[in-house]
C-alpha cells in the first residue's frame, strides 16, 4: 500500500498557510498571490512556456498558459503548492484535477506526487504509475468528509530523489458539492467583479478578495443600517490578494461594506450570523 510518507521529506520545510484564494488553473501566474509556492531549485512549481520551456514537447498546460510542474530538474527537487479554501456544506463532494506524468525517469517509487487535505492523504502517485497517467488524465478524489462549510488546507507536493528528471504535471482544479460545480472565487473576480466579500452570511471572519485589476491601497468601511461607522480599515497593496476581517465585534445583523480603492468604489451588503 502506498503512503504519503514518501513525500514527507519534500514538504516538511514548506508548510505554509494562506488566506482563502482559489486560482484553479494557475492563470494568475507564478507568485500571483493565489497559492503559497515553494521549490528547492526553481522557487515555484508554476510554469508557462516562456519561463520553463516544454521539456521537449510533453510539458505543457492542460488549459490556458500556466500549470504546475513538479520535478524536471537535473538534481534532487521538491516543490509544493498550498492554499486554504472554503468547502460548502453537503452530503457528497469531490475535488477534480488533470494530472500527467510526462516522463518517469528511472521509474522509482521514491519519485512521487501527492495531495493532502488538512494533513490527510487525498491522492498519491509515483513514477511507477507512468502508464496510468501518461498524458493528461482527469482525477477525482472524494472530499465529502470536508464538506462542512468550513475552510480546509490543500497541500500539493511532488518531486524527484535523484538527478534523473521526472515530470509530474497538474492543472485545472475543480470542485463539486452534491453534484453542483463550485465556481472558484478567482474565476468570478477575473471575469467582472473587482472586489468580493465572502462568506455571506459571515460568522467570525469575512474574507475580502481583490482581483488583478486593482492596485495600491484600499479603505474598507463597514456601516450599520443607521449609517453609523462600526469599522474602518486601511489595507495596503491589495492587488490580487485576500484579507481576513474579524467580525467578532459586530452584532448579528445586516451591514453595508464600502470599499474605496484606486479607481474603484464598491459596496456590498453583508450579514453577520454567529
Amino acid at each position: 500500500m502506498k503512503h504519503f510518507t514518501l513525500l514527507a521529506a519534500f514538504v516538511c520545510a514548506a508548510l505554509f498557510s494562506q488566506a482563502q484564494v482559489i486560482d484553479p488553473s494557475f492563470e494568475a501566474g507564478a507568485f500571483g498571490g493565489a497559492w503559497t509556492e515553494f521549490s528547492i531549485n526553481f522557487g515555484t512549481p508554476l510554469c508557462d512556456l516562456a519561463s520553463c520551456g516544454d521539456c521537449g514537447g510533453p510539458c505543457v498546460a492542460y488549459s490556458g498558459d500556466w500549470y504546475a510542474w513538479f520535478g524536471g530538474a537535473n538534481a534532487v527537487e521538491a516543490g509544493t503548492l498550498e492554499q486554504t479554501f472554503n468547502i460548502p456544506s453537503g452530503t457528497s463532494a469531490e475535488l477534480t484535477f488533470w494530472f500527467n506524468i510526462a516522463s518517469a525517469g528511472d521509474t522509482l517509487v521514491e519519485d512521487a506526487f501527492g495531495m493532502t487535505m488538512d494533513g490527510n492523504e487525498l491522492f498519491l502517485a509515483t513514477a511507477q504509475d507512468y502508464a496510468m497517467y501518461n498524458g493528461y488524465t482527469q482525477v477525482s478524489v472524494d472530499i465529502s468528509a470536508y464538506a462542512d462549510g468550513g475552510d480546509h488546507d490543500l497541500l500539493v507536493a511532488g518531486g524527484q530523489t535523484t538527478a534523473v528528471a521526472v515530470n509530474f504535471l497538474v492543472d485545472s482544479f475543480g470542485m463539486n458539492v452534491d453534484g453542483n460545480e463550485v465556481v472558484g472565487v478567482s474565476e468570478i473576480l477575473n471575469q467582472e467583479v473587482e472586489v468580493y466579500a465572502y462568506p455571506n452570511p459571515a460568522q467570525d471572519v469575512i474574507n475580502l478578495q481583490f482581483n488583478r485589476q486593482i492596485q495600491g491601497a484600499a479603505k474598507v468601511t463597514i456601516l450599520n443600517l443607521n449609517g453609523q461607522i462600526v469599522s474602518q480599515d486601511l489595507l495596503s497593496d491589495v492587488h490580487n490578494k485576500t484579507f481576513k476581517m474579524d467580525t467578532n465585534s459586530l452584532e448579528n445583523g445586516i451591514y453595508l461594506m464600502q470599499v474605496e480603492a484606486e479607481g474603484v468604489s464598491y459596496s456590498q451588503r453583508i450579514s453577520v450570523a454567529k
